[in-house]
């Protein structure tokens, strides 16, 4: 209870006590009246105060809320780069090939021509009548028009020609440590996949990791390569490290 209010209750007890007459107690209703409306006034401002600092808190909260969703850290998710390479994989027109990708070149009427082979590591593929002819970095489609244009130009006259992959080539790699989900990856081999798209297939990194190590087996024999996590982010594009066929990647901590 506000203390004017007990204040105002107090003359007006004492004013009763002391003057008990009608002019008095007029007097006193009038006082009380006013302690009474005093008290609403003081109370109705001190909740008009709470609700002003209840609404700033909540949109403090909030203001963090929405900031802490904002706020986003490096490989938690699959860039729109990668998503779409990923989506393409069926798309004739799409799909790029790569070394060891199998594929069919089928005849419509020269069934003798017929064939099924696998790109090499030059990126190219040995037919009959034409020989050697290059599809690596070119699309389904793209690599059929240019095998039904060699055989039209010397040898058929007008070939209908279709080319199919058999089994597309894998790059398989493993990633351990801090990440969301370790384990073994496989993706085209085609696609050009940097570390930090890997640590995204695996989930993104832990808010404990700190540096990431990458063995890789060659033909002088095992490689390793240390990096900071801080220093890798701050590298461009064209310099961060590719993931090849075969490596282990481990995502430690701060310090190993």
């Amino acid at each position: 209870m506000p203390k004017t209010f007990l204040y105002l209750l107090l003359i007006a007890a004492t004013c009763t006590f002391i003057l008990p007459s009608p002019t008095w107690a007029g007097t006193q209703s009038r006082l009380v009246d006013l302690a009474r409306k005093k008290s609403t006034t003081e109370n109705a401002k001190g909740e008009q105060e709470k609700g002003t600092l209840d609404n700033e808190e909540a949109e403090t909260k909030e203001s963090s809320n929405s900031a802490s969703e904002k706020k986003q850290y490096p490989a938690t998710t699959i860039d729109l780069k990668l998503k779409e390479q990923l989506d393409n994989i069926n798309d004739p027109e799409l799909y790029i090939l790569g070394a060891n990708d199998q594929i069919e070149v089928s005849f419509f009427e020269e069934k003798e021509l017929n064939a099924t082979k696998t790109i090499d590591e030059a990126g190219n593929v040995r037919l009959d009548l034409i020989g050697s002819v290059k599809l690596d970095g070119l699309s389904v489609i793209a690599a059929q028009n240019l095998i039904r244009d060699k055989y039209k130009a010397d040898y058929l006259q007008d070939p209908r020609i279709t080319v199919s992959i058999v089994q597309r080539a894998k790059k398989r790699f493993v990633i351990l440590g801090q990440v969301r989900s370790p384990g073994y990856y496989e993706v085209p081999r085609s696609i050009r996949l940097n570390i930090f798209q890997a640590m995204a297939l695996a989930g993104g990194y832990t808010r404990l990791a700190g540096r990431v190590i990458i063995k890789r087996t060659t033909s002088r024999g095992e490689v390793i390569q240390k990096f900071r996590l801080k220093r890798l982010e701050k590298k461009p594009q064209n310099e961060i490290p590719i993931v090849a066929e075969d490596d282990t990647i481990i995502v430690g901590e701060t310090y190993f």
